[in-house]
Order: C-alpha cells, then sequence, then structure tokens
C-alpha cells in the first residue's frame, strides 16, 4: 500500500497535528512481520519513524494446537477452512 502524502498547502498544512498523524498511519502501512528461528525467542516489536516489526519466533504461536479442516457451504459450494484447535 502507498504511503500518504503530507498536507504541504492549505489551512491542514498550517495544523501540525495532521502531518504527525500521517507520519504514524505510514509507519503502519509499511508493517513488517519476521519469524525467529529460535523458538524460545521472545516476540518483539520494533517501532521506527519509517515502520513497524513484528518478530515471532518460529511455531511459537501453534505450539498445543492442532490443525482442523472444516468444510461448509458457501453460495452452494463447498468450502474448507483451517483452523487451529487446542
Amino acid at each position: 500500500m502507498a504511503n500518504i502524502v503530507k498536507y504541504t498547502s492549505g489551512a491542514l498544512a498550517k495544523t501540525k497535528k495532521a502531518n504527525e498523524m500521517i507520519d504514524k498511519i505510514n509507519s503502519l502501512l509499511n508493517m513488517r512481520f519476521e519469524v525467529l528461528d529460535n523458538p524460545d525467542a521472545t516476540p518483539e516489536v520494533e517501532y521506527s519513524d519509517n515502520n513497524v516489526v513484528l518478530r515471532f519466533p518460529k511455531g511459537a504461536g501453534t505450539q498445543g494446537y492442532t490443525e482442523k479442516t472444516l468444510t461448509i457451504c458457501e453460495n452452494g459450494s463447498p468450502v474448507d477452512y483451517i483452523f487451529l484447535v487446542k
């Protein structure tokens, strides 16, 4: 998704808060997700002026869960959904 352009003219450009909000929204639009190889690592969140990085240990979100497939009817056709259950 493209970044939101800051205001450079007009009434909104004179309110510093509008461009501050645009900066914060743009950092969320540039969010990245990374998987850490160590399954015992602690999840991390890193904030910067340009983006947000979320780091998760490999397999940490699925430990103790089992994958199950549920078939439901959507518009007259069977559709499979996969759920993690504990």
